[in-house]
């Protein structure tokens, strides 16, 4: 038997086995649509007697992506959906479709990494990168892969160390890369909510750390306002005071 319920903002799910063992676990999302939706996957797999929360599941990246983007269209704005949707219809599946999300190591994301460095902008590549991170975080998750990115993060770190160290270049760290990479999403105009996802971020809040980069959206809003003001005066609203001579 299976039911899910609400802590705070987060749902979760309550399962209870034949056999009187019972397991409460989180199903990371703030969305009901999504939860009971996972409610009724799990009620099914125990059906058929296919759940086992002890073993991980053999997938191939296709059909895990349906899965993965299936939840990021609820939990995702439409213009957020499209763009995740389009970057694993051009940029992934033509290249690891015929992979299982186990098979898919850091020497098969750096071969299609400098493939793809020769054809596209660095912008591009980085932003597969980022796709296939969180997709990897949900496959944990959802008790399909044992590991991620931790050991491709690993080993990121290392190829990183070493070339900063080749360049002279002093205190040095992965943060300093995503402060780069969401400091020039902003300056480059994508709007914050979509900066927010790319960035992994739980609050808006921490994504408004960013927002004075976006100077000519700023000064947009201010030139508006000064001409609501300008039209004011000329129609009289506002009479200008003259100064005694």
């Amino acid at each position: 038997m299976t039911r899910i319920f609400k802590r705070g903002k987060v749902w979760y799910i309550d399962i209870r086995f034949t056999n009187g063992d019972r397991v409460r676990r989180s199903l990371n999302t703030t969305s009901k649509k999504v939860a009971e939706l996972a409610e009724k996957q799990t009620a099914v797999q125990i059906a058929k007697e296919e759940l086992d929360l002890t073993n991980f599941r053999r997938i191939s990246l296709i059909e895990f992506s349906r899965k993965y983007l299936e939840w990021y269209k609820v939990e995702n704005s439409a213009s957020s959906y499209r763009d995740c949707f389009n970057t694993f219809k051009s940029q992934i599946l033509p290249y690891f479709e015929n992979f299982y999300l186990n098979e898919i190591t850091a020497e098969i994301v750096e071969t299609y990494k400098i493939k793809r460095a020769q054809e596209v902008q660095n912008g591009t590549v980085n932003k597969v990168l980022t796709r296939l991170t969180h997709l990897f975080n949900k496959a944990i998750q959802w008790k399909y892969l044992k590991e991620n990115g931790e050991r491709f993060s690993m080993w990121i770190r290392r190829s990183i160390v070493t070339a900063y160290k080749k360049a002279g270049v002093d205190h040095f760290s992965l943060l300093d890369l995503r402060h780069t990479f969401a400091s020039h999403l902003v300056m480059d105009g994508v709007d914050l909510p979509t900066v927010k996802e790319l960035m992994g971020h739980s609050d808006i809040s921490t994504t408004m750390i960013y927002a004075h980069l976006a100077p000519d959206h700023l000064k947009g809003a201010i030139n508006r306002l000064g001409k609501r003001f300008q039209k004011r005066h000329k129609l009289g609203t506002v009479p200008e005071k003259q100064e005694p001579e």
